[in-house]
């Protein structure tokens, strides 16, 4: 457990020097994406290969899983009011996926109260809910990607600190305990079942 708990803050202090480098400085759109999807193919592939990683990741508690999720106001809000109000991200990707971020955090809270283990059917709207918030968080990246092929210049500042941060960290992270979630929500409910 420790020995993830140091990985994860090295990932962080890597995160924090690549946006402060300015590496990522006016790359174009799909090198973002491409970045989410290597990160978060990596987490999976070291979930799948070792056995230590995976049994504590599902030994995680559930509830505090799903209240991870809450962070995405933050960004929900600063697509919004900042970088939207201000014209510098365009309305699909701020509005519509700030609005989703926002609704995605308000009600993880509520969302969390399903995190019974001895309850089949809580467990089932759980899963409905991780099912929502992940579509929207993947309607995000896919409207990044769709707004930077069409003007890259739309999506720099994801490209700049703070933002850089969310594809170099916390929306690998987040796809990852969504993934995470669903497998605890899964495996509970095939022991229910049994």
């Amino acid at each position: 457990m420790h020995r993830y708990k140091i990985i994860l803050a090295i990932w962080t202090a890597a995160a924090l020097a690549v946006t402060a480098s300015g590496l990522y400085n006016d790359v174009p759109a799909p090198a973002i994406q491409g970045s989410i999807a290597g990160l978060t193919l990596a987490l999976i592939l070291c979930w799948t290969i070792s056995k230590p990683f995976c049994e504590w990741t599902l030994s995680l508690n559930l509830r505090a899983l799903v209240l991870f999720q809450c962070w995405r106001v933050i960004p929900g809000c600063l697509f919004l009011y900042n970088f939207y109000s201000l014209g510098k991200l365009p309305f699909q990707f701020a509005v519509v996926g700030g609005i989703g971020d926002i609704l995605v955090a308000i009600t993880a809270p509520l969302a969390g109260l399903l995190a019974d283990p001895k309850s089949p059917t809580k467990l089932r709207a759980l899963m409905v809910w991780q099912i929502f918030a992940l579509f929207d968080l993947l309607m995000v990246i896919r409207a990044g990607l769709v707004n930077g092929l069409r003007d890259s210049a739309s999506m720099m500042p994801l490209t700049h600190f703070p933002l850089l941060l969310l594809p170099t960290l916390l929306v690998p992270l987040t796809l990852f305990v969504h993934l995470l979630t669903m497998a605890q929500i899964r495996r509970r409910l095939t022991f229910a079942n049994r």
